[in-house]
């Protein structure tokens, strides 16, 4: 199958497969003694392991691969993929056609293991690059079956360090498992997975976009979805422009969702923009305590400075929280510093 990216561009899958975890090393010091340990704690535990082809570019375009990746996972319930937790890991593989004099060289591949952030992975590839770069400069060594490493990365000091030398396929002594027979699928069993499968993220965020919703939103929509099936619930009662600001106001905080139904949250909306007062009383009241506490500037204004009076109307309206009525509050204001 393929994972397409934003930009339109399809990334093939190669395989996804199923393996042991077999532990983990660990090296330090015992007593001033160099050792490395073994931490058996996960051996044994299934891993599902997903192999993209070689056909992404940049580090970006990794990343944002493996976000969609985790998203999908996580959309699926396969796993929350906390990558704190140890739940998902990045290996990216790298390394560099380099174009130089009418030909074409490809450094050696270079797998980077265990990296748990997105933000770690896209480093670490920008590193490699330049440190591939370099070291092709240097010896000329391009990319043959027995040459490829594994190297680690360090997120303090920014930078890749060596690990071992890559096993080959062969070199791991695979055999076929004799208690697992090969499993057939038939049409009609992969015709009824199929229609089994909810729509997956890209298909979701196509009908958000599409009900008026900005991309921006989208993308943090979908990673959440008690906000998922909220908006859903209001896309059904505004549309276009209006439904991109009233999601904009959940996106960005200014309105908490999760206290009001649908309808009840455009209806305070609603309220809060249309809700102005008139009172002429109320609007003095604001307007007295603006000019008391402003002397300075009412004094300008008497002075010559018009400039002043939009200061003064800005007063009153943050007295007012936005409520009065700015054309009644100048007209009053101006009525009032001519008598003072």
């Amino acid at each position: 199958g393929y994972l397409e990216l934003d930009s339109g561009k399809k990334v093939g899958i190669e395989r996804v497969h199923l393996e042991e975890d077999t532990g983990k090393l660990q090296h330090g010091e015992v007593e001033g003694e160099k050792v490395s340990l073994i931490d058996f704690n996960r051996s044994g535990v299934p891993l599902v392991e997903i192999v993209s082809k070689p056909q992404m570019n940049s580090a970006e375009e990794v990343k944002e691969y493996l976000k969609k990746i985790r998203q999908l996972i996580v959309w699926l319930k396969v796993s929350r993929a906390d990558m704190e937790k140890g739940q998902m890991r990045l290996e990216p593989t790298v390394n560099v056609r380099i174009e130089k004099d009418g030909e074409e060289f490809l450094t050696p591949l270079c797998e980077i293991k265990n990296i748990n952030s997105f933000n770690f992975a896209a480093a670490a590839i920008e590193y490699e690059i330049k440190r591939q770069v370099k070291e092709w400069e240097e010896t000329k060594e391009v990319k043959s079956g027995r040459n490829k490493t594994t190297r680690g990365y360090d997120p303090v000091r920014k930078v890749t360090f060596l690990q071992r030398s890559k096993e080959e396929a062969a070199d791991y002594r695979y055999f076929p498992e004799p208690d697992i027979p090969p499993l057939k699928l038939n049409e009609k069993l992969l015709r009824e997975i199929k229609g089994r499968m909810p729509k997956l993220p890209a298909e979701v965020g196509e009908e958000l976009k599409t009900k008026g919703i900005r991309m921006g939103y989208v993308k943090v929509i979908l990673d959440d979805e008690d906000l998922l099936k909220y908006v859903q619930g209001l896309a059904e009662l505004v549309k276009g422009e209006e439904l991109d600001t009233v999601v904009g106001l959940l996106v960005n905080g200014k309105e908490d969702w999760r206290e009001l139904e649908s309808r009840e949250l455009l209806l305070k909306i609603k309220t809060e923009k249309t809700e102005v007062v008139d009172d002429e009383a109320q609007i003095e009241e604001w307007v007295e305590k603006a000019m008391a506490e402003n002397q300075v500037v009412v004094a300008d204004y008497q002075g010559g400075k018009e400039n002043a009076l939009m200061y003064l109307v800005g007063q009153v309206m943050r007295l007012s929280g936005g409520k009065a009525k700015a054309e009644a509050v100048k007209i009053l204001l101006m009525e009032k510093l001519a008598k003072s």
